[in-house]
């Protein structure tokens, strides 16, 4: 789910997206938040390829928030989340804010008042969320303010095992590696295509 600027009076759209014919967000629109995510089946484990992120327009500073769930049930295997680096326009962001919650419960919650803290903490970084077995429902939830010029979002990987017997973290772990770094190859590819065709 993406939700457009919590206050102000500029234009704005709130872009959610999720399937597997769906293709992530590749730039900034001003005024556009966007949550984008790609789930599907590789073997035991639910994995899903996600962007989050928001442009701003005008003058004023205004508020952008973006989320994402999932909801399974679990084996007693970590629920992981490769965060995959980040793409910003401008000077990025005054503030931002991510949380994560398993089952309502926040588990992680992390502010950001630069960019420069906000690159560095996206940057290849991998969450891991020790669950138990049963049912779980996990809510990323990321809100960031921007003034126009500006614009910061997010790629990632989520993962976690859910086959009758629970494999190793490990395997878990080199999954959502291998399918982040294909993600990051093919991403990088497309931008680079984009870039190409502006000349």
């Amino acid at each position: 789910m993406a939700t457009s600027q919590v206050g102000g009076t500029a234009p704005a759209i709130a872009l959610a997206l999720v399937g597997s014919s769906i293709s992530l967000p590749s730039g900034f629109n001003p005024g556009q938040s966007f949550s984008a995510a790609i789930p599907f089946v590789a073997g035991p484990f639910m994995v899903a390829l996600g962007s989050m992120g928001a442009g701003g327009p005008g003058a004023s500073s205004l508020a952008y928030s973006q989320s994402a769930s999932f909801t399974f049930n679990a084996v007693g295997s970590p629920f992981q989340l490769d965060l995959l680096g980040s793409t910003s326009l401008g000077t990025g962001l005054d503030s931002a804010m991510l949380q994560i919650f398993d089952n309502g419960n926040l588990i992680i919650d992390q502010s950001f008042g630069d960019l420069a803290a906000a690159q560095a903490y996206f940057f290849y970084k991998l969450v891991d969320i020790q669950l138990g077995a049963g049912l779980h429902n996990i809510q990323l939830a990321f809100n960031e303010t921007m003034s126009g010029g500006e614009g910061f979002g997010f790629d990632y990987a989520a993962g976690v095992g859910v086959s009758a017997t629970p494999l190793p973290p490990s395997w878990t772990m080199l999954l959502i590696g291998i399918v982040g770094f294909g993600f990051v190859a093919y991403r990088r590819q497309r931008k680079d295509a984009a870039f190409a065709g502006a000349y």
